[in-house]
């Protein structure tokens, strides 16, 4: 093999693995940018969804402990109503864990609730029908240790959209490059070493 072919080579090899590298991890790094901002949104939620739901309930005759589930599905469907345009959408589920009230008919992840706890609000990314969705729970306790479990979650599919996009836009773009600098490398590489 000629020397030429050499240069040609190993210079296209090596753009290519330049380009390629760093192209993955700025977008890994803008994704993970992404994620972590839509988890804080879905904590932030979580937190306003607590504290009207208790702030609800503390306001009936009976507070918390006196709730009924018939109660407890009419304040989440309020709570639904409420907010028509939000992309946040609610789950109820009783002390016995059975689903009173959920938005949309879509049923969650109902083992997140076992991460959750009194003092701590439970997160996980979960797919659905091809749609991705940022789900938290967490968990009211009365004073009579009446428990009402509480789902909030909303669609990001748009994030893995916008990763999926960036990786083909990336793809084409380091193609084309490639092209490019090998047309430059070619005739660079014959003309150092004639």
């Amino acid at each position: 093999m000629k020397f030429s072919w050499k240069v040609f080579f190993c210079t296209v090899i090596v753009v290519a693995l330049a380009f390629g590298t760093g192209g993955y991890f700025l977008i890994s790094s803008m994704f993970s940018a992404s994620l972590a901002r839509e988890q804080s949104l879905a904590f932030e939620e979580n937190r306003i969804l607590r504290f009207t739901f208790i702030t609800t309930l503390a306001t009936q005759p009976d507070g918390i402990g006196g709730a009924t589930d018939e109660l407890l599905k009419q304040i989440a469907e309020s709570m639904d109503v409420e907010q028509p345009r939000s992309k946040m959408k609610i789950s109820v589920r009783n002390d016995k864990k059975q689903l009173l009230y959920t938005s949309e008919n879509r049923e969650l992840d109902p083992t997140l609730i076992e991460k959750a706890g009194t003092d701590r609000c439970a997160y996980q990314v979960w797919r659905q029908d091809g749609q991705y969705f940022a789900q938290t729970a967490s968990v009211i306790l009365g004073p009579d240790d009446r428990v009402v479990y509480l789902g909030s979650y909303h669609d990001i599919t748009s994030v893995f959209q916008e990763r999926d996009a960036h990786f083909r836009l990336f793809g084409n773009t380091v193609l084309v490059t490639m092209l490019l600098c090998s047309i430059l490398m070619f005739f660079l590489s014959r003309w150092l070493t004639r």
